[in-house]
């Protein structure tokens, strides 16, 4: 066992070390054409990067200057802190509920055995029959016409089961960036409602914030199995280390640490579907249930990775789990040039998945979604909401989340 965690720990280093020195080198093993991009699209690339935005760190050969923004930013309705661009963390609560005999409920697809409101979702900590995906999928798209931009937007809404019980929303959604760029990253996370989860709210918040922070660094070096290793260590880490920090600052109550827990940070369990798109890769990843859909202009939408195995009812993996780096699945779908590209992207909780009789009727609602947002986006974003709402009261009733991001071309049409 010291045997093994020692192997772990030269290999993180050795990995860590090989990342600072791509990061040292970042001028030379980047192609040029991407150079002009990154001035403008307000994304944090690295460390070094990050050590440029810092006069007193800056060192004078390697600033990076970044050109302001100066296009006009999307129109984005002026209905509530949850619907803003770039929101990070729970909705607020609508208020609306719902009659108990009218929603209707169903087994996660794929998965048999009990299933309950308040079981607990972190799958047993011990398992062995998940093996991660991390095959790059090569096949399916093109590189991103000149000009070509993403822009992104979602919306939560807290359930109408969580609005009876009072519960809280235990969503979070962010993306980034705000307007429309050349590279856009979204995330979705859903904390567990069980009463051992008590603090998954600020769990699957911390989750999105680290996604999109870790993502938007880490986007030009992904595409091998040792960098997506990397991705899901680091993001791991980033959140294991916030919820440290906010355990550290709010401490468990008395009532609290008497509830059974299989480690310190169980009370922050959640999932974690996220997103990111530049102009010549793809990145999928995921940890839990959830959904992740990428859609093409012939309208075939697809899953980029593949599904949980081996579990039952409620049970998911989870940020959690002491093995929580074994359980993340992580797909790169490269953009080569004479293939049709994705120009839609999709991330959502499973609350609304849930809510439809079968798999093909939960593609149908994600195919309509795209075609809305290729032909008003504004009108989506003002309208998605609302939506959810209606999802979450006749369906599953679980918090719903989404955040959708499409292709704009140089035209200035989506998709």
């Amino acid at each position: 066992m010291a045997r093994a965690a020692r192997r772990c720990r030269r290999r993180r280093v050795r990995l860590r070390r090989m990342r600072i020195r791509a990061c040292r080198r970042c001028i030379l093993h980047r192609r040029r054409s991407l150079r002009r991009v990154r001035r403008d699209d307000g994304l944090a690339r690295c460390p070094a990067d990050r050590r440029a935005a810092d006069p007193a760190r800056r060192p004078p050969r390697r600033q990076h200057r970044h050109a302001p923004d100066r296009r006009a930013p999307a129109r984005w309705p002026g209905r509530g802190a949850s619907e803003q661009p770039g929101h990070i963390g729970p909705a607020q609560p609508d208020g609306h509920g719902m009659d108990g005999d009218s929603a209707r409920r169903q087994q996660p697809r794929g998965r048999s055995g009990p299933s309950g409101a308040h079981r607990s979702r972190c799958a047993h900590p011990l398992r062995q029959d998940h093996r991660r995906d991390r095959r790059p999928l090569r096949s399916g798209a093109s590189g991103m016409s000149a000009g070509d931009t993403w822009i992104a937007g979602g919306a939560s809404v807290r359930g109408a089961a969580h609005v009876r019980r009072g519960q809280p929303n235990q969503d979070a959604i962010a993306w980034r960036p705000e307007l429309a760029a050349s590279r856009v990253i979204g995330a979705v996370s859903d904390g567990h409602g069980a009463s051992a989860h008590f603090r998954s709210d600020t769990g699957s918040a911390i989750a999105a914030a680290c996604a999109v922070e870790t993502l938007s660094w880490q986007l030009d070096e992904a595409g091998t199995d040792e960098s997506d290793a990397a991705v899901a260590g680091d993001l791991l880490d980033c959140w294991r280390r916030q919820v440290s920090a906010h355990l550290a600052a709010h401490p468990y109550s008395e009532a609290e640490a008497l509830i059974p827990q299989s480690s310190a940070l169980a009370p922050y369990g959640a999932t974690l579907a996220a997103f990111a798109a530049s102009e010549t890769i793809l990145l999928a990843l995921h940890i839990g249930d959830g959904d992740l859909v990428i859609g093409y202009p012939d309208g075939r939408l697809e899953r980029p990775l593949r599904s949980d195995t081996g579990l039952a009812g409620e049970e998911t993996y989870s940020l959690c789990l002491p093995d929580a780096a074994h359980r993340f699945r992580v797909a790169t779908l490269w953009l080569e040039e004479g293939r049709p590209q994705p120009d839609f992207l999709f991330a959502a909780s499973d609350g609304i998945s849930k809510s439809f009789e079968s798999d093909a009727a939960f593609l149908g609602a994600v195919r309509a979604l795209r075609e809305r947002a290729r032909g008003d986006w504004a009108a989506l974003q003002q309208d998605l909401p609302s939506w959810l709402q209606e999802i979450t009261e006749r369906g599953s009733g679980d918090d719903c989340t989404a955040c959708i991001a499409t292709r704009i071309t140089k035209g200035g049409q989506h998709g």
